[in-house]
């Protein structure tokens, strides 16, 4: 048995060879003329037609930003008299019930002398 059966796998890493980076070259100012694209009739058209509903479109954007705020204004001034209203029926109801209670009749009907005679009393339903 002085011989393994076991393979070698023993492997040398592959050699990298190094790459040079290309080194891009670089134009100064005087090596590169500016080179103008002409721009059309039309297209100098279409650039103010677009530009002029570009701004049409911001001008309507804030004016219909002023009707919801005046509208919601509106409607909170609406909200509160309405609640100032509720709140004035319900003093009023709660007022109506206090003067018009069993006990307060009573009370001015024994100061103007009169008597509560039962049965002069009929409940009438419908």
């Amino acid at each position: 048995m002085a011989e393994n059966t076991a393979r070698d796998y023993s492997y040398a890493a592959p050699v990298r060879k190094e790459r040079q980076q290309e080194v891009p070259e670089i134009h100064t100012q005087s090596q590169r003329q500016p080179q103008h694209v002409a721009v059309s009739a039309f297209e100098k058209c279409l650039m103010t037609v677009i530009g002029v509903a570009v701004g049409v479109m911001m001008l309507m954007t804030v004016s219909v930003q002023n009707q919801i705020a005046t509208a919601q204004r509106d409607l909170q001034n609406v909200a509160q008299k309405s609640t100032t209203a509720l709140n004035s029926n319900n003093t009023l109801k709660q007022e109506i019930g206090e003067l018009s209670s069993a006990d307060r009749l009573e009370y001015i009907a024994q100061q103007q002398g009169l008597k509560l005679h039962e049965s002069n009393i009929r409940n009438v339903s419908k």
